[in-house]
């Protein structure tokens, strides 16, 4: 998919113009170098929950990519409702793991 190609070109670029290597976008996805390597390149599916964990955490504006000139690879609104249901969730799940995170380190700390 031509789209999901600009997407991976800017994020490889984003992460190199901010010195950002794999192996921090990796440990901030969970996965290994090489798996995020794999993704990276093309070699791996990108799923969409790990799409928004990338651009969130290279601060690329998605939107773009959305609703933006590339928008051509979605079939039609209910794409990007979903997407967008997909996002929130991820937010949503973000959120509780801070959380816990903090409970966890809050709870040690004792």
């Amino acid at each position: 998919m031509k789209e999901i190609d600009n997407f991976l070109i800017t994020v490889r670029e984003t992460r190199e113009k901010k010195g950002i290597n794999q192996i921090e976008v990796a440990a901030h996805l969970g996965l290994t170098q090489p798996s995020y390597t794999n993704i990276e390149s093309g070699k791996t599916s990108l799923r969409v929950e790990t799409m928004f964990q990338i651009a969130k955490f290279l601060d690329i504006d998605l939107e773009l990519h959305i609703n933006g000139r590339n928008s051509e690879y979605l079939e039609s609104d209910k794409d990007i409702k979903e997407l967008n249901a997909v996002k929130q969730e991820v937010e949503n799940i973000n959120g509780r793991i801070s959380k816990l995170f903090d409970l966890f380190n809050d709870k040690n700390k004792r």
